[in-house]
């Protein structure tokens, strides 16, 4: 945070977990808490509450499900945070893909409908705060060493070879193709930077990362 706060006049921390939030800037110096703003207690999938009435439900209905699909695809329309310069999700949108699964569980025949429709809500909703001139950095986990243990222990100089080989054997969180979520960025043709993976080891499960990064004010076609 001290680090952002030296190249940007305002920050947004945006999140549901009030106590996470606080953590971040708990300890800052008084220019860099002058600087932050918190936003707490914000859904930023719209249909959180709906998903937990779920859980107690042998079933979902079909009726039900088609409405949590339309309100996450309609993501930008519901939540208003402003424009800003640089709009970062940060490992949020497997926990929102999560949340799906958890509620209705993978069994469902509209999970991966409501899972697709939660992660290009999220997407449009990053496109609608950067606006026209803003850039985007999504950082997303995209699999995890349950389904790919040799993550954990592989080389830095095969890590790439092995995650590649990964998502071409389909084996990635569902809704997280790497090479999906950079088609969809470059929606309306803008220049997507992607990253190479790296590790992030979290308590007994290793996960993957991605970045993709959008060029503000740089087309497909400014790059010809």
């Amino acid at each position: 945070m001290e680090i952002l706060a030296s190249h940007f006049d305002e920050i947004c921390l945006v999140d549901l977990d009030t106590a996470a939030l606080q953590q971040c800037v708990d300890g800052l110096s008084a220019t860099a808490a002058s600087r932050t703003t918190l936003r707490a207690g914000v859904d930023l999938s719209c249909i959180l509450s709906q998903l937990d009435l779920l859980h107690a439900e042998p079933s979902v209905p079909q009726q039900t499900m088609d409405a949590l699909v339309s309100m996450a695809r309609d993501l930008p329309s519901q939540i208003d945070l402003g424009q800003w310069d640089v709009v970062v999700s940060t490992c949020l949108l497997s926990q929102l893909v999560d949340s799906v699964f958890i509620a209705v569980g993978a069994g469902h025949p509209r999970s991966a409908d409501l899972v697709v429709a939660i992660r290009d809500g999220h997407l449009a909703q990053l496109a609608a705060l950067a606006g026209d001139c803003g850039k985007i950095l999504l950082i997303t986990d995209f699999v995890s060493s349950d389904t790919l243990p040799e993550l954990r222990h592989v080389s830095a100089d095969q890590l790439q070879s092995l995650v590649h080989q990964a998502v071409a054997n389909r084996n990635f969180f569902t809704g997280l193709n790497p090479a999906v979520l950079l088609h969809r960025l470059q929606k309306d043709s803008v220049l997507v930077k992607p990253y190479p993976a790296w590790r992030w080891n979290l308590g007994p499960r290793c996960f993957a990362v991605c970045a993709l990064e959008t060029v503000s004010g740089l087309t497909l076609r400014d790059k010809k």
